[in-house]
């Protein structure tokens, strides 16, 4: 088991994440397995999350709100009401500069946006 990484909220809210890279973790780790990710961005504060996705069919990106909950190394985000889970994250590494999260067999490397769209 992983220990709890210290002062995670306040690292988690210190700017935006944008999501840079994913590996599938049912692949060797090696780089020939770690992939360029749509740069959707992530901001969270004051148990509120923010997120902009970019698709084909929204280049402007799509903006969801909602709700999220830290407890230890997990990462919960829910509906803007607070109720339905839409993910759950495990937070494998976090400083000031990088974020690296367990999500759906998925593991995603985030950093500091270049320009911040928030």
């Amino acid at each position: 088991a992983s220990s709890v990484i210290k002062d995670a909220e306040t690292l988690l809210t210190a700017h935006s994440w944008e999501s840079l890279a994913y590996w599938d973790s049912g692949t060797p780790s090696n780089r020939e397995n770690l992939y360029e990710a749509v740069p959707d961005v992530y901001r969270f504060q004051e148990g509120m999350f923010d997120l902009i996705l970019y698709q084909q069919d929204a280049p402007s990106g799509q903006k969801i709100k909602g709700h999220y909950r830290l407890d230890d190394n997990q990462l919960m985000l829910l509906d803007q009401n607070g109720f339905e889970v839409l993910d759950r994250w495990r937070i494998h590494y976090l400083d000031k500069h990088y974020l690296a999260v367990d999500m759906d067999g998925l593991r995603v490397f985030f950093v500091a946006p270049d320009n911040d769209p928030f």
